[in-house]
């Protein structure tokens, strides 16, 4: 039987979602390796917080939609998608993603691809979102 892995979302991925109007879910379901768990970690859903409500223009507005859509997501898939606190908060969110998904070999979704790259040169297998579809690389 396949291995079966956890996939973790970052904060771009889930704004690229909204902004394209797809479900990161099912687009992460949908990877070239089994996914039996979507995780967010905490400091991403902060960072969506603080972006939803001191953000500008249309970045406030994606955010306060994928609020919505996150509490979407955990109501339709339950104990699939997680909000888990990593353990550590110290420094960049994009560094406690990274670290997160280097944890016991996740796979970290991204739209970003300086994260994609700084991500890969630490060992994290990478699914990059573009163009509503995933690419791992």
């Amino acid at each position: 039987m396949p291995k079966c892995y956890e996939a973790v979302l970052d904060t771009s991925s889930i704004l690229f979602a909204v902004d394209r109007k797809v479900d990161i879910v099912d687009l992460t379901l949908q990877a070239q390796v089994p996914v039996c768990r979507i995780i967010i970690p905490a400091p991403v859903l902060q960072e969506i917080k603080f972006l939803a409500e001191k953000g500008k223009g249309s970045r406030a507005v994606k955010a306060a939609v994928a609020l919505a859509v996150i509490n979407q997501m955990l109501e339709k898939w339950g104990k699939m998608i997680s909000i888990v606190d990593p353990g550590f908060s110290e420094g960049p969110v994009d560094d406690i993603v990274i670290e997160a998904a280097r944890a016991e070999g996740k796979i970290l979704v991204t739209a970003d691809r300086k994260m994609r790259k700084r991500a890969r040169e630490l060992g994290v297998k990478v699914y990059l979102v573009a163009k509503a579809s995933l690419r791992l690389l």
